[in-house]
């Protein structure tokens, strides 16, 4: 009897996800094991459970009920000491799905049932380029590690760090964001077919434009960031101290530019959108100050900066064309007609004028954040 409830809940798990399920099999498992063991001494049991009932005078139903309750209890303190060993035995007999640990590139948001209803559509599209915009923020924030910090200390992945290394992690996403940008283009051509609303035609065209865009900031990411971070790990040498500071302040910038575009997604905001656009030229003015800035201690002949120069420049280019991406996204935006709504971001604005144009700041890069991507 008590393996026949246990149909009950595998039947419950059929279609959900492989946590519930695993859920199910321990429950199977744990019943099975239980009768297993019990079964040797089922004699001594049922004697054990007639004498209980005789303390109560209680009749046949509650002797099958005080069974059920003694047995049940009884292998849960038997299992109590080996459940992290369960745990494990049920992990490895039902591992996690590729898709599930978040390595194996799929959409989350799509449907193609929904497609004849664009409003809802283009919902689901917002949210599913909303996740690349949060898979290219992570990009970013990773690819500045190695640029900062010795190769034999570089961390591993953030969020897969017993499958992948740092640079792996990077791929890993770049291939992300490139199945993405195919299936939320085709999802948009889709609508684009159904009857829109007023409006609706300018959206999808919008949206149409920032995808080519939010892949190029991937393809800088890998195919300049990355050779350039290997490069410099072939080298003995390091960036001087002050230049150092300032390309972690200057990407720590570059990647508020990418936070603000992901709230953009999830919350349509003209002022933020104007805001990343603002932001886009100052630091590009920015950008020609640090370059005179190293160019000063190339000119002092800083050991490390005559080292590292190339490198240097090439990053700080690289970063100055994330930014210009960014606000070409911001742009496409305001094109498809966001509506107003508030922004938290304009509070802060007038407070960071002042950081900006001055000097950059002592900054360190940050390493933490999905849902997983």
């Amino acid at each position: 009897a008590n393996i026949g409830t246990c149909v009950t809940a595998l039947l419950a798990c059929i279609g959900t996800r492989r946590e519930a399920k695993r859920v199910a099999v321990a429950h199977v498992l744990f019943k099975i094991v239980g009768v297993l063991l019990i079964v040797p001494f089922l004699g001594a049991f049922a004697d054990m459970v007639r004498s209980l009932a005789a303390l109560f005078d209680s009749g046949t139903a509650r002797q099958i009920a005080n069974a059920h309750t003694v047995f049940n209890v009884g292998i849960a303190l038997c299992f109590l000491p080996f459940t992290d060993l369960f745990a494990h035995a049920i992990l490895r007999l039902m591992p996690d799905k590729p898709q599930e640990k978040g390595i194996v590139p799929t959409t989350l948001y799509l449907k193609d049932s929904l497609v004849s209803t664009p409003a809802i559509a283009l919902e689901l599209a917002h949210a599913e380029v909303a996740r690349m915009a949060l898979i290219l923020g992570r990009m970013h924030k990773a690819a500045i590690l190695p640029f900062i910090t010795a190769n034999d200390q570089l961390p591993r992945d953030e969020f897969h760090p017993e499958q992948l290394d740092l640079l792996q992690g990077i791929a890993m996403r770049e291939q992300k964001i490139n199945f993405l940008e195919e299936k939320i283009r085709r999802y948009l051509l889709k609508i684009s077919r159904q009857q829109l609303a007023e409006g609706q035609g300018s959206e999808v065209n919008a949206l149409l434009s920032l995808l080519d865009s939010m892949e190029s900031i991937g393809d800088i990411i890998v195919r300049q960031m990355v050779p350039l971070a290997k490069k410099k790990g072939q080298l003995d040498a390091d960036f001087s101290e002050e230049g150092r500071k300032e390309l972690i302040s200057y990407h720590e910038k570059i990647g508020k530019q990418l936070k603000r575009l992901e709230k953009m997604m999830v919350t349509p905001d003209p002022v933020l959108a104007h805001k990343v656009r603002k932001k886009k030229k100052r630091y590009d003015r920015l950008n020609h100050r640090l370059r005179r800035h190293h160019l000063r201690r190339l000119l002092e002949m800083k050991e490390e900066s005559v080292e590292t120069h190339e490198i240097h420049l090439e990053l700080l280019d690289a970063l100055n064309q994330i930014n210009g991406f960014s606000a070409d996204i911001a742009k496409a935006l305001l094109k498809g007609g966001i509506q107003d709504r508030p922004s938290e971001e304009k509070d802060k604005d007038q407070s960071s004028k002042e950081q900006d144009k001055g000097q950059p700041p002592e900054g360190q890069a940050t390493t933490g954040e999905e849902p997983r991507a």
